[in-house]
């Protein structure tokens, strides 16, 4: 077997919430049966509005969606048992439901390690792909704030990346842990990441997958604005009669561990992970269309460092959302990779469950194991009037189950594609107790250097009323330059001014000089969603007969435009598609620390030599009055200043062979020194919350002088996580730092 340079992981837990499936056995026995968990949205999801929101007329009312159907969790109040967690009633009473699907997968995922005695929480961490989009609830909090009411729950306005701490504190993880958003290749990116940091040595357990909780009148709306709803209600993937998606609630969760330390410990191995592959279609038609060439790029980087060839495997989940480009695209893609495999057996999820976004490769990962473990290859849940495509391509799809014959070990192939560009494609590998080739470890590179830097902040606000503060910490309007933008001006219009902010910051930092190539460049962002996406909800939860003026005295219907311009993975993708960038695009959120751990993400992608320069920024509008008031409520009382950073990072030998100025280096072994320090309290500029601790380390590259030393060190900011779990100081700087060490 060829020499690989992904040593394997194997999946020793696992856990989910999904619809109709609360485990994954449940799960297996729908997809074996060709069951569908579709069904009309719960009265208490929609509540009196759902008949006021549904409407077939043609042209659509912008703020109706064609059907309520979608996958929708049900029963889970019945097994969710609070005592499982090391969680206070004050803590369970902070938490979401899907933070609780996420607690409830998390326990079930663990499970194996924490009964086996020798769990070590100081040595787990957790990886999660989310929706940056408001929960429900949290968008219940901002509509408190913007009524002057009585603001309850305060922590669910952070549901970008809170919802992991829940989880690290639940269970004592004292690893790396924080969200991502790649939009619908999510799942599969967090578990190459936490895969990273097994290979690393960073820990010896991971916990990874995917949740998708946003509010769900909000997604339906916003898919019918991008005409991508099915009007049906149903998912029909590879049928002639699909006709849009179907969007799922949902959550999936994997216990990673190095192979060699799960065959030492004698686990039960549930699979193997031999490789994974990530790209990004760089500069599209539009945002949301496919690109054969990007797809393709992910599937052969999974088998280029698994050591396997397509041929090896026998069967592939799809990404396939029932929507026919999107469909014909991805057979398209495969075609081209999967060439010498007739008949090779495919299927999708989705056709079961919906479309669960940032969970739905973890899902699908999840049918997978269920498949090697009962050595069965699954049906489809439709059969019949396919479309023509899938002939053309050799595919097969199954009317029934079929006892699954290998001559090895038995292998299947996962594919995870996403709104912005975003693809993946996992290799998952039955354990036999075969030999696998010894991977070779990737060699580290030279120096990194800067090439580029950008930093925006409000003016100082100083010896200002508390009145004053909230406006002077705030960034006036950034103009964007209109000579060679690929967009249409509009469309910037359109999106949040955080998205807007953070694509002219990294656009000015980034050196016109850099690779002519671009294909192997990354997009790294520390953010959280920005409460004014709850504006949507606000207006669609208001009553039917309320007049125009009213509703877009709250803000203008969702269009195609503004639906893209809220999705917080584009914060990342539409840097992606402007400078046709085509290493991964990722959005992070570890509150405070987000900043820091896209930094530490992009550093270790560019010393594994995955990426060859990369983009890391950090943005948040603090002065908002939705986060401001979150803090207030929690007692973090604190200036806030609004903040956009970006720093551009690659090899010096790149920088020379660019022509590019260097204007710092540093070593790749010494970067961790950066985060020794936790983000600091700015009463100068005020802090920037998700952008602050990369604002530091810029501040400190390109600023930090003896004299200046003693300022360097005030007293510590106290963070979201410190309010909700009452860490201790010596707790706080490692719940930071453990997030990027």
């Amino acid at each position: 077997m060829q020499a690989h340079h992904f040593p394997p992981i194997a999946i020793i837990g696992r856990g989910c919430v999904l619809p109709g499936a609360l485990t994954a056995e449940a799960l297996w026995r729908l997809v074996q049966e060709g069951g569908s968990a579709i069904s009309p949205a719960p009265e208490t999801l929609w509540a009196t509005l759902k008949q006021d929101r549904l409407s077939t007329a043609q042209p659509r009312d912008p703020d109706t969606c064609w059907t309520d159907r979608g996958g929708y969790i049900d029963g889970f109040d019945d097994v969710f048992n609070p005592a499982d967690y090391h969680l206070g009633p004050d803590q369970l009473a902070q938490t979401e439901r899907s933070t609780r699907w996420l607690l409830h997968a998390a326990r079930d995922a663990l499970a194996p390690l924490r009964q086996s005695g020798n769990f070590n929480g100081d040595r787990c961490g957790a990886i999660v792909g989310n929706l940056f989009l408001p929960t429900s609830e949290a968008a219940d909090f901002a509509a408190s704030v913007w009524s002057g009411q009585s603001a309850r729950h305060a922590a669910r306005a952070f549901s970008s990346g809170l919802p992991v701490e829940f989880v690290a504190a639940a269970f004592g993880l004292k690893g790396a842990h924080f969200a991502i958003d790649s939009a619908c290749a999510s799942s599969l990116y967090a578990i190459k990441l936490a895969c990273d940091r097994l290979h690393d040595g960073e820990a010896d357990q991971m916990i990874a997958g995917g949740l998708s909780g946003a509010d769900d009148l909000f997604l339906h709306v916003g898919f019918a604005a991008l005409n991508a709803l099915s009007r049906s209600g149903d998912s029909l993937p590879f049928h002639q009669a699909a006709d849009g998606l179907v969007p799922a609630h949902g959550c999936a969760i994997f216990t990673l561990e190095r192979l060699e330390d799960a065959i030492r410990a004698d686990r039960e191995i549930l699979g193997v992970i031999r490789g994974i592959g990530l790209s990004n279609d760089g500069r599209q038609k539009t945002l949301v269309a496919p690109s054969i060439e990007g797809q393709v790029r992910a599937m052969r980087a999974a088998y280029d460092v698994s050591g396997l060839s397509p041929d090896d495997v026998d069967l592939i989940e799809c990404h396939a959302t029932g929507t026919l480009t999107g469909d014909a695209a991805e057979l398209a893609s495969m075609s081209q990779v999967f060439t010498n495999r007739q008949g090779l057996v495919i299927g999708s999820l989705k056709s079961n469950i919906g479309h669960a976004m940032t969970a739905a490769g973890a899902a699908g990962l999840m049918k997978l194991l269920g498949a090697i473990a009962h050595k069965t290859l699954p049906p489809a849940r439709l059969t019949g009037a396919l479309i023509p495509d899938l002939s053309r391509a050799r595919f097969s799809l199954l009317e029934k189950p079929e006892k699954w014959v290998a001559d090895g070990p038995r292998r299947a192939g996962i594919n995870a594609f996403g709104f912005g560009g975003n693809n993946a494609h996992l290799i998952i590998e039955e354990w036999q107790g075969q030999p696998i080739a010894e991977a070779h470890a990737n060699e580290a590179r030279g120096d990194l250097v800067v090439v580029g830097v950008d930093l925006r902040r409000a003016a100082p606000v100083t010896e200002a009323t508390p009145s004053e503060i909230a406006e002077k910490g705030r960034i006036p309007e950034v103009g964007i330059a209109l000579k060679g933008l690929k967009f249409p001006p509009k469309d910037l219009q359109s999106a949040l001014p955080q998205q807007a902010m953070m694509f002219t910051s990294a656009r000015t930092a980034f050196p016109e000089g850099l690779h002519q190539d671009k294909v192997d460049i990354g997009v790294y962002i520390g953010m959280s969603a920005d409460a004014n996406i709850s504006r949507y909800i606000a207006r669609l939860r208001l009553p039917a007969g309320r007049g125009e003026a009213e509703k877009t005295g709250i803000v203008p219907p969702l269009d195609a435009a503004r639906t893209i311009g809220v999705l917080g993975n584009v914060v990342a993708n539409r840097i992606n598609s402007q400078m046709d960038l085509s290493g991964p695009g990722i959005a992070i959120a570890a509150e405070e620390a987000s900043g820091l751990v896209a930094l530490k993400l992009a550093v270790r992608a560019l010393s594994a030599g995955e990426i060859s320069s990369a983009i890391i920024g950090a943005v948040d509008l603090s002065c908002d009055p939705v986060h401001r008031a979150a803090l207030r409520a929690m007692g973090l009382e604190r200036t806030a200043g609004d903040g956009v950073v970006s720093l551009v990072l690659t090899s010096r030998e790149n920088a020379m062979a660019s022509g590019c100025d260097i204007l710092a280096a540093f070593k790749p072994h010494d970067v961790n020194r950066a985060f020794q320090a936790v983000p600091q309290d700015d009463k100068i500029h005020g802090v920037s919350h998700a952008a602050q601790g990369l604002m530091q380390i810029v501040m400190r590259i390109f600023d930090e002088r003896p004299e200046k030393s003693a300022t360097m060190a005030p007293p510590s900011l106290k963070t979201v996580s410190d309010a909700v779990f009452g860490l201790s100081p010596d707790m706080r700087g490692r719940q930071i730092r453990g997030r990027c060490l």
